[in-house]
């Protein structure tokens, strides 16, 4: 008798503990999608060192400039960027909310050496180099 009470009293307690913890898993990913909405599938998709690129106008144009670079940063299941002198790193969620951009786009491509930006934008830079883009809303 003793033993059928431990068996299913251990029982009982481990489908409490998988209870408890996806409760927390749920409440985990929940948090995540609200503070970071869209932003969150881009740690699927992106890696370390692709370039992001962000739109700092509020015109709704059809043709988006983007005007601010920067190289992506992996770690800790976190996504980070650092500004294209390697000074600044912000996660990127900080990045992305800066003035209110609204358009973002990463690209990768191994073959990129050196960014300069043209015409006051870095779309010049994007088409001339034909890159993959990976990830744009």
């Amino acid at each position: 008798m003793k033993s059928t009470i431990k068996v299913l009293l251990s029982i009982f307690i481990a489908l409490i503990f998988s209870t408890i913890s996806l409760l927390f898993y749920g409440l985990n990913l929940m948090d995540k999608e609200d503070r970071y909405g869209n932003l969150v599938y881009y740690n699927n998709e992106v890696k370390d060192g692709d370039l992001i690129f962000k739109n700092q106008s509020n015109n709704k144009d059809s043709y988006i400039k983007y005007t601010e670079a920067g190289v992506i940063e992996k770690s800790f299941n976190k996504v980070y960027v650092w500004d294209l002198n390697h000074t600044i790193k912000k996660d990127l969620y900080t990045w992305s909310e800066e003035n209110n951009e609204s358009r973002r786009i990463v690209i990768r491509n191994n073959s990129i050496k050196n960014i300069q930006i043209k015409k006051g934008n870095y779309n010049q830079f994007i088409v001339e180099n034909k890159a993959n883009i990976i990830v744009s809303d």
